[in-house]
C-alpha cells in the first residue's frame, strides 16, 4: 500500500516522488541526513572555496617538503576525516594520531578550519616529516613526488565516500590501481557503486550481470525503488565489491571474519585477495579529562531508574524500535527505566516515531561530537546495539562501550560475534521481551570488565597501525 502510495505522489509530481525515493533507506542504512554535509559544503567557506585553499596548502607543502625523507614505507592512506557525520573519519583519525612514521593522509575537505587543527594534531611531535594531512584533491601530485608503496583507501557505503570514484580514475591514470588497497568498513556497497557513479538502479544491476557473469540485470523490476532494487541484488548474493576489481583492484581490507566471509564470496572466481584486520578502539581527544558525569536516578517509585542506551543511526536495520518497546516492557513489569538514544538522524527518527515514543522516559541527543556522545555513554547503565541481518559492517560504538566498561547487549550475528564475552549476546530472532530480559540481566550480572579491557587492550590504534603495516609489507614482498 505504501508503495502504491509513492507511486502515486511520483505520478503527480516527479521531482516530489524522486525526494521520497532519496530520502528512503537502502539495505545498508544509508540515510538522507548524510548528504547535509555534502550539498555544496565543500565549496563555501566564507566565499571561499575549503577545498580550493586546502588544495593550494597541500600542494604548497608538497612543494617545499617534497618526498617524505626517503623512509621505510611510502604510505598513502585515504580517508574521510572529522568533522565528517561518518564514524569511517573517527575511526581513520584516530588509528594514526601519535604515528611518528612516514604516512600521507588524503581527505576531502569541507571545513578549513577543522582541516588545519587535523593536520597539526597528526603531525609528527618529534617535528619530523611523519604524518602529513593532505587534500585528496592533490593525490596525483603528491604520487608523482612520493611514489607510494601501498594507496590504502578507506570507504563505506554513505554518501560521503563517493569521492573515491574520481579518486580511484586518478590512480588508475597512470597504472597505480595495482597499489591499492580497498580497506572496507561496510562490505554492502551498493549505495556507494550506484550514487556515486550516478546510475540508476536499473543500470547498475545491468552492468552487475556482465561483472559478476550471472543474470542480475531483472534484480530492477519495472518501476522499483532503489532500495527494492538492492534488497534484490543482496539476496542474490551480489553486494558490490566486484565493482571495484572491474576497475583493477585486488586488494581488500576488512574489520572481521564475518566481513571477509561475504567479500570472499562476492568476489568468488576473481583473483582478488582478501585480508583481516580489526576496528582500533579508542577514546576521543580530551576524554580522560572529561570527567564522567554518570548519577544515579532514582525514581518516583524509590527505585533505582534504569538508564537504557542505544547509539548511532537509529533504524530498523539497527532493531531501534525493538529497543524502545523492549524499554516499554521494562516499565510495564514494574521496573523504572528510560531510554537514551545518542546519533545521527535522532530527532527525524523521533518525529516519525512520536507515538511510540509517547509511552517511555526518553533522552535524545542529536548529531552529538565525540565528546558529547561520550557522555551519553557514560550516563547509561546498558548499552543495546542490535543488528537485524549480517551485512558485516563493523561497529566503532561497541568498543568505545566496552572502553568505559559499559554492560553492552549486542546480536550475536555478524562482525558482533566476534565481542565474545567482552559483551552479552542476543538471537538475531529475540523478541523485545528477549532483548528487555536481557537488559535486566546485564545490568543485574554484567559481563567481565577483564574481558572488556582485553578485547580493547588488543585493539589499540598502535596495535591497528601495526598489523595494516606488517600486512602492507606482505603485499610488496609478493
Amino acid at each position: 500500500m505504501l508503495r502504491l502510495l509513492y507511486r502515486a505522489v511520483e505520478r503527480v509530481s516527479p521531482t516530489l516522488g524522486q525526494l521520497i525515493r532519496d530520502t528512503y533507506s537502502t539495505v545498508n542504512g544509508w540515510r538522507f541526513n548524510d548528504l547535509k554535509r555534502h550539498v555544496d559544503a565543500r565549496f563555501q567557506v566564507g566565499g571561499t572555496g575549503a577545498g580550493a585553499v586546502a588544495l593550494a596548502m597541500s600542494l604548497d607543502v608538497l612543494r617545499t617538503q617534497g618526498s617524505t625523507a626517503k623512509p621505510q614505507r611510502r604510505i598513502a592512506f585515504v580517508s574521510n576525516m572529522p568533522p565528517e557525520n561518518t564514524g569511517l573519519a573517527s575511526c581513520s583519525f584516530y588509528s594514526w594520531l601519535g604515528h611518528e612514521g612516514a604516512v600521507d593522509i588524503f581527505c576531502p575537505v569541507s571545513d578549513l578550519d577543522w582541516f588545519t587543527a587535523n593536520s597539526l594534531m597528526l603531525a609528527s611531535p618529534s617535528g619530523s616529516i611523519g604524518v602529513r594531512l593532505l587534500d585528496v584533491g592533490a593525490f596525483l601530485s603528491a604520487d608523482q613526488t612520493n611514489h607510494y608503496d601501498s594507496i590504502v583507501v578507506a570507504i563505506g557505503n554513505s554518501d560521503s565516500c563517493f569521492y573515491i570514484h574520481d579518486l580511484l580514475k586518478k590512480i588508475g591514470a597512470f597504472g597505480g590501481i595495482e597499489r591499492c588497497v580497498l580497506y572496507v568498513h561496510d562490505p554492502c556497497l551498493l549505495n556507494l557503486v550506484q550514487r556515486g557513479t550516478q546510475i540508476s538502479a536499473a543500470e547498475m544491476a545491468s552492468v552487475f550481470d556482465v561483472i559478476y557473469g550471472r543474470p542480475l540485470a531483472d534484480a530492477a523490476a519495472p518501476g522499483a525503488f532503489d532500495w527494492e532494487v538492492h534488497e534484490e541484488l543482496v539476496a542474490r548474493g551480489a553486494l558490490g565489491a566486484r565493482w571495484f576489481t572491474s576497475l583493477g583492484i585486488k586488494q581488500f581490507l576488512v574489520n572481521s571474519d564475518a566481513a571477509k566471509a561475504l567479500l570472499v564470496t562476492d568476489l568468488d572466481g576473481t583473483d582478488a585477495t582478501v585480508r583481516k584486520i580489526f576496528h582500533p578502539a579508542f577514546l576521543p581527544l580530551g576524554a580522560e579529562a572529561h570527567a564522567a558525569r554518570q548519577r544515579p536516578v532514582a525514581s518516583c517509585t524509590g527505585q533505582p531508574m534504569i538508564t537504557v542506551g542505544t547509539f548511532g543511526v537509529p533504524s530498523a536495520s539497527k532493531r531501534t524500535q525493538d529497543i524502545v518497546k523492549a524499554v516499554q516492557h521494562i516499565q510495564h513489569g514494574g521496573q523504572p527505566a528510560r531510554l537514551l538514544i545518542a546519533g545521527f538522524g535522532v530527532s527525524a527518527y523521533a518525529k516519525q516515531n512520536a507515538k511510540l515514543l509517547a509511552g517511555i522516559t526518553v533522552q535524545l541527543f542529536d548529531g552529538p561530537t565525540d565528546l558529547q556522545l561520550l557522555d551519553c555513554m557514560r550516563e547509561v547503565d546498558v548499552a543495546v546495539q542490535l543488528r537485524s541481518r549480517n551485512l558485516g559492517e563493523s561497529s566503532g560504538v561497541v568498543p568505545q562501550l566496552l572502553q568505559l566498561c559499559k554492560p553492552t547487549v549486542v546480536s550475536a550475528l555478524g562482525s558482533f560475534a566476534e565481542f565474545g564475552d567482552a559483551v552479552a549476546s542476543l538471537s538475531p530472532e529475540a523478541t523485545y521481551e528477549d532483548i528487555a530480559s536481557a537488559i535486566l540481566a546485564a545490568a543485574k550480572d554484567p559481563p567481565r570488565v577483564e574481558a572488556m579491557q582485553v578485547y580493547t587492550a588488543d585493539r589499540s590504534p598502535k596495535r591497528f597501525r601495526e598489523v595494516l603495516l606488517g600486512i602492507l609489507d606482505r603485499n610488496r614482498s609478493l
